[in-house]
């Protein structure tokens, strides 16, 4: 039999209600705060965020039937987003009834759940939704038929690279290629036994080269074609995954087993092989291309990722590329003045089709920029031609990007400053796990070289550069948080565990899919690292869902960085959907926000950001080292610090005193922040 609980004291109880008291009032004012403050300031980014986005999109430009209806979808969006905003403050009225436990928080949180769903997914998602249902019960009903299993892949990858697919939908349509692969496979060697070729197409045609079919659809190819497609098409959703190993692996059984010179097969192949460093190789299979490069026409928008894969492979070592810049140039020179020539000779801008060809034309042409600003910066050091291809291409970039928006992005910025200020984080709320590792900074490059040096304890795995669960699921976090608080019953404390628990299982399954094609882990890691450095708007959220998780905050040289930023080829990622990198002024007012955003978190949360110098880091390698796996609070491992600096480590810092006089405007713009004396607060030794 249980012992009877002792009689608190009058001093213990006195104490036991004033805490309790105290936690109430925690949790009281989270609320109040939320209701009157947080919410509507979250309610009218979101419509910020939503009329830039019906507003500007680059693929949108071009058709006349959006620029009519652009505004009403506007109008629709603004009412929406109203009645949202009337329906939350509902939740605090008298005439509200009074709902308590766990029963009520969760039929609140799926009540808000389904009316998001329902207000904010678009008709062709809800179209797409019908046709996945209909594609699962045909191959459920028909598992040996592969073009029922191909179909159903096609579905879910088409939701996949829209970023509304789930992973367990991702996993589904993995194990959907694979099975149309294997059963195209069985069909492919039957007609092989009987003598019977399998490069004949549905019309009767022949084809001598896999190229002649890139542009068929699906039905009309041959069995060769079908098969490539569908390996291709795999391979595109491991890399989307950033499962790099296995895309290549299966792009390789394409050009091995089918045809070694399918110009899709090798490009998807030289961009995954790129991801994992493997730049030789890359080098080779874009080199193979370009021999093809009579056929360029046939990738269409994938030129562009040529150019710059292939300028990236040589930046690195002009011995990876056959030939070196030459084969390279000798098709840019001639691809930028067929798309000069072409840009020129159309005028009619009311033309959608023609304003979509300029549109891709122009992402070319910027390609082709950005590549002879490489080649003339590394190989040449010509600076002023470098510069003015620099200039052009980031011209070029502006002119077809979503702007910068000064005043949204400092109005985000403000509202995440007084929403999040020292009592925001009432007392005792927060998971125990530190699970997760994050990495956080301005500018992706660094990153990837502390991410190498933590992915090196056995104990500690990445889940994929710049790829983060709680990034992904910030909005959701967001949303469960305001319920929850405005909700008369909530239980902040135990949906804030809850959430923090879906983000490390997230994790795990991520982690769980890449070690199916690595050796490294025999066991679960004990830490997992989350490399989105734009997170480093949402520490006010992952502190109060892992107060004891490590936050790593990479830091650079602010003209290191910021030349970084100006020159990369890529639209920015995770800090916002706007365009900050092409011109000094949005660059400059982007980094003095994130200057600020830093400066908040280190007085609000003094103490719980670790920072790191990047020129600390490639100084000291075994030192850092040393010192991440201390507070992480595992146990050292003496091959850790056997890592090497990489070659360009040293070769790209300081690159930006090359154009210092083009520079000057910049560095005025920066101002007093041209200085970071930001110290490394790990103990190094």
């Amino acid at each position: 039999m249980a012992s009877p609980s002792k009689p608190k004291s009058a001093t213990a109880a006195a104490a036991s209600a004033a805490g309790e008291e105290e936690e109430l009032k925690d949790v009281s004012f989270l609320r109040m705060f939320v209701v009157y403050f947080f919410l509507p300031m979250v309610l009218l980014a979101m419509m910020g965020v939503a009329i830039r986005w019906f507003e500007i999109q680059p693929s949108s430009l071009s058709s006349q039937e959006y620029l009519k209806t652009k505004q009403a979808q506007k109008e629709a969006f603004l009412q929406q987003a109203r009645e949202e905003l009337e329906e939350q403050r509902k939740t605090t009225t008298p005439e509200k009834k009074k709902r308590t436990g766990r029963q009520a928080e969760e039929a609140s949180r799926k009540k808000s759940q389904s009316r998001t769903a329902t207000t904010m997914m678009k008709p062709d998602l809800v179209q797409k939704e019908k046709q996945i249902a209909a594609a699962r019960n045909n191959y459920k009903n028909h598992p040996d038929n592969a073009l029922f299993a191909w179909q159903l892949a096609e579905l879910l990858l088409q939701k996949g690279m829209s970023a509304h697919a789930s992973g367990g939908e991702r996993m589904e349509a993995v194990k959907a290629y694979e099975s149309a692969i294997s059963l195209t496979k069985v069909d492919r060697q039957r007609l092989q036994k009987a003598g019977k070729p399998t490069n004949v197409r549905l019309d009767g045609g022949v084809s001598n080269s896999l190229n002649e079919e890139i542009i068929l659809d699906h039905a009309t190819k041959s069995m060769d074609g079908q098969l490539c497609a569908m390996q291709v098409s795999l391979g595109q959703l491991f890399h989307s995954l950033m499962s790099f190993e296995s895309a290549v692996e299966v792009y390789t059984q394409c050009l091995e087993e089918v045809d070694e010179n399918y110009m899709e097969a090798l490009f998807q192949r030289a961009s995954s092989l790129l991801k994992i460093g493997k730049l030789k190789q890359a080098g080779s299979d874009y080199s193979r291309i370009l021999m093809l490069h009579k056929n360029l026409s046939l990738l269409g928008g994938d030129l562009k990722l040529i150019y710059s894969g292939l300028t990236t492979v040589l930046r690195d070592n002009e011995e990876n590329v056959p030939g070196g810049w030459g084969p390279l140039l000798q098709v840019v020179r001639e691809m930028y003045a067929q798309v000069n020539e072409q840009l020129a000779s159309w005028t009619n801008s009311n033309d959608p089709q023609q304003t979509r060809s300029q549109i891709s034309l122009i992402e070319e042409l910027k390609e082709l920029h950005f590549v002879m600003f490489s080649y003339y910066d590394l190989k040449t050091k010509n600076t002023e031609e470098a510069w003015k291809h620099l200039k052009e291409a980031n011209r070029m970039k502006q002119s077809i990007s979503q702007p910068y928006d000064r005043a949204f992005m400092e109005q985000r910025s403000r509202n995440i400053r007084d929403i999040f200020v020292p009592t925001f984080w009432p007392k005792g709320i927060g998971s125990e796990l530190q699970t997760p590792i994050f990495i956080i900074g301005f500018d992706s490059y660094g990153s990837t070289l502390l991410e190498k040096i933590l992915n090196n304890h056995p104990s500690i795995s990445g889940i994929g550069s710049g790829y983060s669960v709680f990034g992904n699921q910030i909005n959701a976090i967001r949303d469960a948080i305001v319920e929850a608080s405005t909700t008369v019953g909530g239980n902040v404390r135990e949906v804030v565990n809850d959430l923090a628990q879906d983000v490390v299982t997230g994790m795990m399954d991520r982690w769980a899919f890449l070690h199916n094609t690595t050796e490294k882990c025999q066991e679960p890691p004990l830490r997992l690292v989350d490399t989105l450095l734009a997170n480093y708007n949402s520490v006010g959220f992952i502190h109060m869902l892992f107060p004891k998780a490590l936050i790593l905050h990479l830091v650079r040289n602010p003209m290191d960085v910021l030349f970084s930023s100006h020159h990369q080829q890529d639209y920015p990622r995770g800090g916002s959907s706007l365009d900050h990198t092409g011109d000094f002024e949005s660059l400059s007012h982007m980094y003095k926000l994130y200057r600020d955003m830093m400066d908040h978190w280190n007085k609000v949360l003094p103490g719980r950001i670790h920072h790191i110098r990047y020129e600390d880091m490639i100084q000291n390698m075994p030192g850092m080292t040393r010192a991440l796996v201390d507070v992480t609070g595992l146990e050292q491992d003496e091959t850790m610090w056997e890592s090497k600096k990489n070659s360009f480590d040293n070769d790209l810092t300081q690159a930006w005193t090359n154009y210092e006089s083009q520079l000057q405007p910049l560095m005025k713009l920066v101002g007093e922040q041209l200085h970071y004396e930001q110290k490394t607060t790990l103990p190094v030794s």
